[in-house]
């Protein structure tokens, strides 16, 4: 017999092998967590919960280490079990890491839904490494009774009890392939906001220009992103403030504020704008820089100090000293 007939014949057998059993079932519970966290009304329920604790806490480290340890003289039962915890809470901070410089960001979902795709990948592998294996020598966990006991509750005959359970298994991967689609086609909305944020001259959210001299354009980086799930015109106000602080009232108030500039900016849904913006200031009576971005409500110029700065969807100042 040849080594690509036996490889054939062990891969042909996978579903059948009660060996491979712990690995079938962890397929079957991350395509139930990918489903019970996107499938409307089942979303809601205690089932997102039951599902996506596993998915974090153990399902991706035991894939892992599956993997790489497919002998069972490797490591113990123990010790797989005790790095399987600790690697999936590494592979979970990891893989949100990675999400936070995608522009799908850390969500509950996407965390979810990478864990799910890194587990399937690793698992089907896992699969691969195991039946290279000798019987005798691979690790495997013994459900045999556990599957032979609900057989026989559900009066499944042995042989139809492999094929119930291979069916079972295309059809949850199918439904997960479908629920993909269906997120993909209509994805849920998540938390509506704005960025609004400044970066001095070198992009970094440092070295803001503190000392301003008259008429002298001071630049900077101006950001803003739509995360608002449609399209949205903002108006953003440059004021020059004059803020006095009473050190024994720890209070603070605006005892002028000059209107700089005004303009306008149309961002459509998911978009992310950062421009150069340059500031000249004219008087030397300001301490303070104060930029205001505004949506769909935008006071009259009559509301002034701190109640149109309170009236801003997001407000951003810096403290300069004004030299001429």
């Amino acid at each position: 017999m040849t080594a690509t007939h036996r490889l054939r014949t062990r891969l042909r057998n996978l579903v059948n092998d009660d060996e491979f059993f712990d690995l079938q079932l962890l397929l079957l519970l991350t395509v139930g967590a990918l489903i019970v966290m996107y499938m409307p009304l089942v979303n809601e329920t205690a089932l997102r919960v039951l599902f996506t604790i596993p998915l974090i806490l153990f399902i991706p480290g035991y894939a892992l280490i599956s993997l790489l340890f497919p002998l069972k003289e490797q490591i113990n039962p123990l010790e797989r079990f005790i790095l399987a915890v600790g690697m999936s809470f590494a592979l979970a901070a990891l893989i949100g890491l990675m999400l936070n410089y995608t522009p799908w960001g850390i969500r509950l979902e996407t965390v979810s839904a990478a864990l799910c795709g890194f587990s399937w990948f690793t698992l089907i592998v896992a699969y691969y490494r195991r039946a290279l294996v000798d019987p005798a020598l691979r690790f495997s966990v013994s459900f045999g009774r556990l599957v032979r006991a609900c057989g026989a509750v559900i009066a499944i005959p042995g042989p139809d009890r492999h094929r119930f359970l291979s069916h079972l298994l295309a059809l949850s991967i199918l439904l997960a392939l479908a629920t993909t689609v269906l997120v993909m086609a209509a994805p849920k909305e998540g938390e509506k906001f704005s960025e609004f944020y400044i970066l001095g001259e070198n992009g970094q959210a440092i070295q803001y220009p503190r000392k301003i001299t008259l008429n002298e354009p001071q630049h900077l980086l101006l950001g803003i992103g739509n995360h608002e799930y449609r399209d949205v015109e903002y108006l953003i106000e440059v004021f020059g403030v004059r803020v006095n602080t009473d050190l024994l009232s720890n209070t603070t108030r605006i005892d002028s504020m000059q209107l700089l500039d005004r303009f306008s900016l149309s961002l459509a849904s998911g978009q992310e704008l950062e421009r150069s913006y340059a500031i000249t200031m004219d008087s030397g009576e300001f301490n303070r820089i104060d930029l205001l971005l505004f949506t769909d409500d935008v006071p009259s110029d009559d509301i002034q100090g701190m109640e149109r700065i309170a009236a801003s969807y997001r407000n951003l100042h810096i403290w300069v000293d004004i030299s001429s």
